[in-house]
């Protein structure tokens, strides 16, 4: 996988990417919280009752949430019910290009959506996972 990326940097000349090698897991909270916003995607298959983990070590690290899922999937409930970001279709290409101008360009909606995903990684911890039902 590390060859097919580097081969589409050179290919499209971009100067703004950096890979990294693998990290240790003690380091995850760091490699997390580097990107300002978090990309959530689950296929059409499994997306009617999962919630991938990735999902809250993201929130844990007060990221905002670009879900790609279908907008009846418990993934993109979550995403909306909670205010941290939104859901979109795979084929929504130029609403999800627009909803990160947006999002950048309003840093108080960002910030906003960082704060909300602290709240709620608080909320859904391991201890009360029994609690993570959806309606």
């Amino acid at each position: 996988m590390k060859r097919v990326i580097l081969k589409k940097i050179g290919k499209l000349n971009l100067t703004n990417c950096l890979l990294l090698p693998l990290q240790e897991t003690k380091d995850l909270p760091y490699s997390l919280s580097c990107a300002d916003l978090a990309v959530v995607s689950l296929g059409d298959n499994a997306a009617k009752r999962s919630i991938p983990s990735k999902l809250f070590n993201y929130l844990s690290v007060g990221r905002p949430i670009l879900c790609l899922a279908g907008s009846d999937s418990d993934l993109a409930k979550f995403v909306i019910k909670e205010n941290l970001g939104k859901p979109f279709s795979f084929d929504q290409k130029e609403e999800i290009v627009s909803y990160i101008e947006t999002i950048f360009t309003d840093k108080d909606h960002l910030d906003s959506l960082k704060l909300n995903s602290l709240r709620v990684s608080r909320k859904y911890t391991k201890e009360n996972a029994k609690r993570f039902v959806f309606d």
